[in-house]
């Protein structure tokens, strides 16, 4: 493991170390050596399995210590594991079913969709359907195709949480993305743009949709993201969300990714430059690489490492990436490492003022106002997310003394 790698992970606590350990790709007998030298540490073991849940990397790591560190789990932890990577199996092959039942849905009406993340991922990059963790389907749609996919998808037994026809959510309120719910705990996430208006990622549309690629699934062919643009789609995604807690799924993703020789770094980084994204882009390498092994070509790698703005993101996301038991998660991931890895004043002032100020349906939501009253929304969004994230302002000890 090289220096800038080592150097993160030591900020990590043992539980985490042994984590990422477990889930770096391929497992070198380093690696190796390493987890089952961390695994005879004095380890809070629920933590291990609490955060290997939160993290969604269960099915790694529970393969990795069963395969080489059986002898020092307890016993209860490896029930605990094998319990997870089990259900996980059989939720993804449930989600993988529903999956396909949806897209001949669509197919039969003559509509197009695109895979996101799930199932599609899991066969993609990691050549089987229990490898990666996920809870729900994402998939993406024109927004041309809305109304009758609301309608498709209720015919397939699916409920909106927002979506009404005729709604007006695309003018006043930011963007949309919807989540729909079906009997027995079935989601499904409604996208429309690979990330939210508000985030500065603006790959060409028309193109993502040109690019797709089939996968099978369950005997079936769909289309899902080409492999560079799920890479994209991921290093993007997660930094929209921080890379906080829960982002060590969105690494192992790109270390599959390229451990496939599907995905190509130059070319991804040539398409990133263009888009204004290369900070973004270093910081998912350097994440990716140091904390799931990603083996990312040693130019993008070296340029990346001597990126000081990188490195500076990257020690303080490793910092959070696992929170001290009961204590809030900071708003550095939430609001400062999105803000800081985009690429100039002007965006980084457009993202603040979008994010903050514009409405969005998670305020009509909190205070339904008929339309005529929407402008009041610019008064009430600032009141409700001081509301949502004061108590993340607090200094971190009264937030643990107040658990």
């Amino acid at each position: 493991m090289d220096d800038i790698a080592q150097s993160l992970r030591a900020e990590l606590p043992l539980e985490g170390q042994l984590i990422a350990a477990c889930i770096s790709t391929p497992a070198t007998s380093e690696s190796r050596s390493r987890a089952i030298a961390l695994a005879a540490r004095d380890l809070d073991w629920d933590r291990v399995a609490f955060e290997a849940a939160g993290h969604f990397v269960i099915a790694p790591v529970h393969r990795f210590l069963a395969a080489h560190c059986a002898d020092r789990v307890p016993a209860d932890i490896a029930a605990r594991l094998h319990a997870g990577y089990a259900a996980n199996a059989l939720t993804h092959l449930r989600l993988a079913r529903e999956l396909v039942a949806v897209h001949e849905a669509f197919a039969e009406a003559g509509l197009g969709m695109l895979a996101l993340k799930g199932p599609a991922l899991a066969v993609q990059a990691y050549g089987g359907l229990a490898a990666r963790q996920s809870g729900d389907l994402d998939i993406l749609v024109r927004q041309v195709d809305l109304p009758q996919v609301g309608r498709i998808l209720a015919d397939q037994g699916y409920r909106p949480r927002r979506y009404q026809s005729g709604a007006p959510y695309f003018g006043f309120f930011r963007s949309f993305e919807d989540q729909f719910e079906k009997q027995g705990g079935l989601l499904i996430d409604l996208h429309l743009a690979l990330v939210p208006s508000y985030f500065p990622f603006r790959p060409n549309h028309d193109a993502v949709w040109r690019n797709g690629v089939a996968v099978e699934i369950d005997e079936h062919r769909m289309q899902t993201l080409a492999p560079d643009d799920h890479l994209i789609f991921s290093i993007a995604h997660a930094t929209k969300h921080g890379w906080g807690w829960a982002s060590l799924r969105s690494m192992c993703d790109i270390a599959a990714l390229t451990e496939t020789g599907l995905a190509d770094w130059e070319q991804t980084e040539d398409e990133m430059a263009r888009l204004g994204c290369t900070l973004m882009f270093r910081l998912g390498a350097v994440l990716a690489q140091g904390f799931a092994g990603a083996p990312v070509p040693e130019g993008v790698l070296g340029r990346s490492t001597s990126d000081g703005r990188v490195m500076r993101l990257a020690v303080g996301i490793a910092r959070r990436l696992f929170p001290a038991p009961g204590l809030l998660p900071s708003l550095y991931c939430d609001w400062v490492v999105p803000l800081s890895a985009i690429e100039g004043l002007g965006l980084r002032l457009q993202y603040l003022l979008t994010r903050g100020l514009r409405p969005t349906i998670e305020d009509w939501e909190a205070l339904p106002m008929p339309k005529a009253f929407y402008w009041t929304y610019y008064l009430t969004r600032p009141v409700r997310l001081l509301l949502q994230h004061g108590p993340r302002i607090l200094p971190r000890t009264a937030q643990i003394a107040r658990q």
